[in-house]
């Protein structure tokens, strides 16, 4: 992401915690979270299925993180 926005790492995280409030990878995290919360609420899902539409990997992760 910092490559992308074109700012070193550390000024792209401290950039990106003031405005968010918390490190970019507890953010993208939180993301996932969210997503995969969404798919089993809303969803017939298997749980390795929300998994890997998640970006978690594999439904152990998953279980590990959610």
């Amino acid at each position: 992401m910092a490559d992308h926005s074109r700012l070193s790492r550390r000024t792209f995280i401290r950039h990106f915690v003031r405005d968010t409030g918390m490190p970019p990878m507890h953010w993208v995290a939180r993301q996932r979270i969210l997503g995969a919360r969404r798919h089993l609420e809303s969803s017939d899902w298997s749980v390795e299925r929300i998994a890997g539409a998640t970006g978690f990997g594999t439904a152990a992760n998953f279980r590990n993180i959610f």
